[in-house]
């Protein structure tokens, strides 16, 4: 598995598996614990088809940005506290995107791999980004 490290937000190639996607998030289990970092967020990055990890505010706000340029605005949270148990972490919060412009027709799949272990199916109009709590 591939990592990059682009002002410190990690991006890793395609992962398909639940034990890869375990694995990473006990390494960034790791490195949050190393550098008293109490939070991480991750999302995917559908023009670069990657998950991304960021641990810094200023980076969500940029992500959010991001979000809001391709026409998403903020529709809901979801906590996964089985999630949470799983990684080891206080709480995951997955906070959901909208599009009312895009309808399943005319739009991508935004379902990615770490909804889908999360237990959330995408609707093809919405996003998320997970917030995990440590």
């Amino acid at each position: 598995m591939e990592t990059l490290v682009k002002d410190k937000i990690v991006t890793f190639g395609l992962v398909n598996v639940k034990e890869d996607i375990l694995q990473k998030f006990a390494f960034e289990r790791a490195y949050c614990k190393k550098h008293n970092q109490p939070t991480l967020w991750t999302y995917f990055h559908y023009q670069t088809k990657m998950m991304q990890f960021a641990d810094k505010k200023s980076q969500v706000r940029a992500i959010n940005e991001l979000w809001r340029s391709y026409g998403f605005t903020f529709y809901k949270h979801t906590n996964k506290p089985h999630m949470a148990k799983a990684i080891g972490a206080r709480s995951v919060i997955g906070h959901v995107w909208k599009n009312e412009s895009l309808t399943e027709a005319n739009s991508e799949s935004h379902t990615e791999p770490m909804s889908t272990m999360m237990g959330y199916m995408n609707a093809g109009n919405e996003v998320v980004t997970w917030e995990i709590n440590w």
